[in-house]
């Protein structure tokens, strides 16, 4: 009985140790991390283009990962601050990351929200 307590007793030490918050590394700059959060902030809209790019196959919707996710274009529309246009490529995957193609989508980001306005399934993989 002692050894299981002082088992679960080093088990729980151990992640205590070594359960630390992921912080940007040194070669993490600051563009890297801005991008990410550009992609994240299109989530919604990604979702929403996939889901319909995907309606129709038996697997459903795959899911998609931010860091494997491209931006390919960002054309600013009327003026600094406006309105962008960003093109992102997704390579969206079925479970344990099972490729299933490449999809782009063009998002409009404007005061009033974000708006997919392009999508087109490249190819599969």
């Amino acid at each position: 009985m002692k050894k299981i307590l002082g088992l679960i007793y080093v088990s729980m030490l151990t992640l205590c140790l070594f359960s630390f918050p992921v912080q940007a590394t040194e070669k993490e700059t600051d563009n890297e991390m801005i991008k990410y959060a550009l992609i994240r902030s299109l989530d919604p809209s990604i979702d929403k283009a996939l889901a319909e790019i995907y309606k129709d196959t038996p697997r459903g919707i795959p899911q998609w990962a931010g860091w494997e996710t491209e931006i390919t274009n960002i054309k600013q529309l009327y003026g600094v601050g406006v309105a962008y246009e960003v093109t992102v490529k997704v390579f969206p995957y079925y479970g344990p990351h099972i490729g299933n193609g490449i999809d782009e989508i063009t998002i409009r980001i404007a005061s009033g929200g974000q708006e997919v306005i392009d999508y087109k399934h490249i190819h599969d993989v």
